[in-house]
């Protein structure tokens, strides 16, 4: 079967997005089966709740803020950005000479100052309101302040780069499977060209 390259191209940017999906998947199940289970709840955190459509209130801001910090947002999804990055360069042999500890210094002071931004704050905070309430959120950093709380920031990180490998892993594995479906649906757009 032949393909042309703006459909491999999407072909391989199917892939990534099923990748980073299930990243994120992985990681949501985990935290909120964690977050909740701690505090005796059988609520799951990704169940939204019902939208505020309004701006978040400044008290709902700070507790963001306050949970940022508590839990080193910043740094940890710097240092998960960079990671990804640098990965997807050294891939690829034009880019290999790139990937030094001086770029990945400068990216992740990049990224540190875009995710600790109140900017950031205020795109986390309209997020988190979605999903939980002023309430929830206080009891978040009163989790994330306690002993089992901040080893989850402890593992953080590790967590989330883990989850990266192996649902990359795990695509690998399956790509036959994966493809084939992928396939009958562009033999399906081209018969019906």
């Amino acid at each position: 079967m032949y393909l042309n390259v703006s459909k491999l191209l999407c072909i391989v940017c199917l892939c990534l997005c099923l990748c980073l999906c299930l990243c994120l998947c992985l990681c949501l199940c985990f935290f909120g089966e964690l977050t909740f289970a701690s505090e005796g709840q059988t609520q799951n955190a990704v169940t939204a709740q019902s939208p505020q459509p309004d701006k978040p209130s400044e008290d709902y801001v700070k507790l963001v803020k306050q949970w940022a910090q508590i839990t080193d947002f910043a740094k940890s999804a710097s240092n998960v950005a960079v990671d990804k990055i640098t990965k997807d360069l050294s891939k690829d042999p034009k880019f290999q000479k790139l990937v030094t500890p001086a770029l990945s210094a400068d990216l992740k002071q990049f990224f540190y100052e875009r995710f600790s931004s109140d900017e950031m704050m205020a795109h986390l905070a309209s997020l988190y309101q979605k999903y939980f309430t002023l309430e929830e959120m206080m009891a978040l950093i009163n989790f994330y302040n306690s002993p089992l709380g901040q080893k989850v920031v402890q593992a953080n990180e590790a967590l989330a780069l883990n989850s990266q490998k192996m649902a990359s892993e795990l695509l690998k594995k399956h790509e036959k499977e994966y493809m084939k479906i992928i396939g009958k649906y562009l033999m399906t757009t081209e018969k019906g060209k």
